[in-house]
Protein backbone atom coordinates (compact mmCIF):
# COMPACT_ATOMS: atom_id res chain seq x y z
CA UNK A 1 0.00 0.00 0.00
CA UNK A 2 1.05 3.47 -1.14
CA UNK A 3 0.32 6.63 0.94
CA UNK A 4 0.50 10.42 0.45
CA UNK A 5 1.05 12.07 3.86
CA UNK A 6 -0.06 15.52 3.98
CA UNK A 7 -1.66 15.42 7.78
CA UNK A 8 -3.55 12.94 9.93
CA UNK A 9 -6.22 15.09 9.90
CA UNK A 10 -8.84 13.65 7.16
CA UNK A 11 -8.18 9.72 5.56
CA UNK A 12 -9.09 8.55 2.04
CA UNK A 13 -8.71 5.05 0.81
CA UNK A 14 -9.46 4.31 -2.47
CA UNK A 15 -8.94 0.80 -4.26
CA UNK A 16 -7.50 0.95 -7.83
CA UNK A 17 -10.13 -1.91 -8.33
CA UNK A 18 -12.99 1.31 -7.81
CA UNK A 19 -11.13 4.19 -9.90
CA UNK A 20 -10.76 2.15 -12.36
CA UNK A 21 -14.55 1.06 -12.27
CA UNK A 22 -15.69 4.34 -12.04
CA UNK A 23 -13.35 5.57 -14.78
CA UNK A 24 -14.67 3.17 -17.37
CA UNK A 25 -18.85 4.13 -15.90
CA UNK A 26 -18.75 7.84 -15.63
CA UNK A 27 -15.50 9.11 -17.47
CA UNK A 28 -17.91 10.84 -20.48
CA UNK A 29 -17.57 13.88 -21.64
CA UNK A 30 -19.05 14.02 -24.92
CA UNK A 31 -14.58 14.64 -26.34
CA UNK A 32 -13.73 11.00 -24.86
CA UNK A 33 -15.94 8.67 -27.18
CA UNK A 34 -13.65 7.76 -29.16
CA UNK A 35 -10.69 7.92 -27.17
CA UNK A 36 -12.15 4.87 -24.62
CA UNK A 37 -11.69 2.76 -27.47
CA UNK A 38 -8.46 4.09 -28.28
CA UNK A 39 -4.82 2.23 -27.03
CA UNK A 40 -3.96 5.15 -25.43
CA UNK A 41 -6.75 4.77 -23.06
CA UNK A 42 -6.06 1.15 -22.44
CA UNK A 43 -2.81 2.31 -21.93
CA UNK A 44 -3.58 5.25 -18.89
CA UNK A 45 -5.76 2.91 -17.57
CA UNK A 46 -3.10 0.17 -17.05
CA UNK A 47 -0.88 2.85 -15.68
CA UNK A 48 -3.54 3.95 -13.40
CA UNK A 49 -4.26 0.62 -11.95
CA UNK A 50 -0.88 0.48 -10.59
CA UNK A 51 -1.09 2.11 -7.10
CA UNK A 52 2.71 3.26 -7.02
CA UNK A 53 2.16 4.87 -10.09
CA UNK A 54 -1.11 6.49 -9.03
CA UNK A 55 0.76 7.46 -6.44
CA UNK A 56 2.99 9.35 -7.73
CA UNK A 57 0.69 11.07 -10.07
CA UNK A 58 -1.28 12.71 -6.89
CA UNK A 59 2.19 13.63 -5.23
CA UNK A 60 2.80 15.53 -8.59
CA UNK A 61 0.41 17.00 -8.72
CA UNK A 62 0.22 18.31 -5.21
CA UNK A 63 3.68 18.95 -5.38
CA UNK A 64 2.91 21.55 -7.83
CA UNK A 65 3.72 19.51 -11.01
CA UNK A 66 0.93 18.88 -13.53
CA UNK A 67 -0.49 15.35 -13.32
CA UNK A 68 -0.14 14.72 -16.98
CA UNK A 69 3.59 15.25 -16.92
CA UNK A 70 4.20 11.60 -14.71
CA UNK A 71 1.65 9.90 -16.60
CA UNK A 72 3.30 10.94 -20.49
CA UNK A 73 6.69 9.73 -18.43
CA UNK A 74 4.98 6.65 -17.17
CA UNK A 75 3.37 6.18 -20.88
CA UNK A 76 6.88 6.90 -22.80
CA UNK A 77 8.22 3.97 -20.23
CA UNK A 78 5.49 1.51 -21.17
CA UNK A 79 5.74 2.65 -24.53
CA UNK A 80 9.00 3.59 -25.73
CA UNK A 81 8.62 3.67 -28.99
CA UNK A 82 5.53 6.13 -28.75
CA UNK A 83 6.51 9.85 -30.67
CA UNK A 84 3.48 12.27 -29.77
CA UNK A 85 -0.40 12.23 -28.73
CA UNK A 86 -2.93 13.79 -31.17
CA UNK A 87 -4.59 16.90 -30.59
CA UNK A 88 -7.95 14.37 -29.37
CA UNK A 89 -5.67 12.48 -27.38
CA UNK A 90 -4.21 15.49 -25.39
CA UNK A 91 -8.06 17.02 -24.84
CA UNK A 92 -8.98 13.07 -23.69
CA UNK A 93 -5.94 12.58 -21.01
CA UNK A 94 -5.99 16.26 -19.75
CA UNK A 95 -9.92 15.33 -19.26
CA UNK A 96 -8.87 11.98 -17.79
CA UNK A 97 -6.75 13.58 -14.86
CA UNK A 98 -9.62 16.31 -14.64
CA UNK A 99 -12.21 13.47 -13.69
CA UNK A 100 -9.54 11.71 -11.71
CA UNK A 101 -8.77 14.71 -9.93
CA UNK A 102 -12.35 16.39 -8.92
CA UNK A 103 -15.16 13.51 -9.90
CA UNK A 104 -13.17 10.32 -7.44
CA UNK A 105 -10.34 11.97 -5.78
CA UNK A 106 -12.69 14.65 -5.15
CA UNK A 107 -10.36 17.76 -5.22
CA UNK A 108 -12.42 21.34 -5.18
CA UNK A 109 -12.86 22.33 -9.04
CA UNK A 110 -13.96 25.50 -7.85
CA UNK A 111 -10.47 26.34 -6.50
CA UNK A 112 -7.92 28.34 -8.91
CA UNK A 113 -6.27 26.14 -10.93
CA UNK A 114 -2.83 26.83 -12.49
CA UNK A 115 -1.08 25.60 -15.67
CA UNK A 116 2.27 24.54 -15.87
CA UNK A 117 4.77 23.42 -18.93
CA UNK A 118 4.99 20.54 -19.76
CA UNK A 119 6.58 19.80 -22.83
CA UNK A 120 6.65 16.39 -24.01
CA UNK A 121 4.91 14.01 -26.61
CA UNK A 122 3.52 17.20 -28.14
CA UNK A 123 1.03 18.04 -24.51
CA UNK A 124 1.76 21.49 -23.87
CA UNK A 125 0.97 22.47 -21.00
CA UNK A 126 -1.03 21.14 -18.28
CA UNK A 127 -3.28 21.52 -15.17
CA UNK A 128 -2.39 21.72 -12.02
CA UNK A 129 -5.01 20.81 -9.46
CA UNK A 130 -5.48 22.82 -6.12
CA UNK A 131 -3.69 20.48 -3.31
CA UNK A 132 -5.99 18.62 -0.44
CA UNK A 133 -4.18 19.92 1.92
CA UNK A 134 -4.93 17.55 5.68
CA UNK A 135 -5.57 14.82 2.85
CA UNK A 136 -4.45 11.11 3.18
CA UNK A 137 -4.44 9.57 0.53
CA UNK A 138 -4.10 5.82 0.56
CA UNK A 139 -4.68 3.74 -2.53
CA UNK A 140 -4.53 -0.14 -2.50
CA UNK A 141 -4.95 -3.20 -5.14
Amino acid sequence: MYSIIFSMSTSKTFSVVDILSRIKKDFSYNAVSGFKQSPVYDECLKILSNSAYLTAIVLANDLGISPVKPLIRLFRLRNPSAQSFSDSEKQCIGLLMKFLFTEILEYDENLQKSRQVVNEMNVKTGTVYPSNVGVLFNFVN
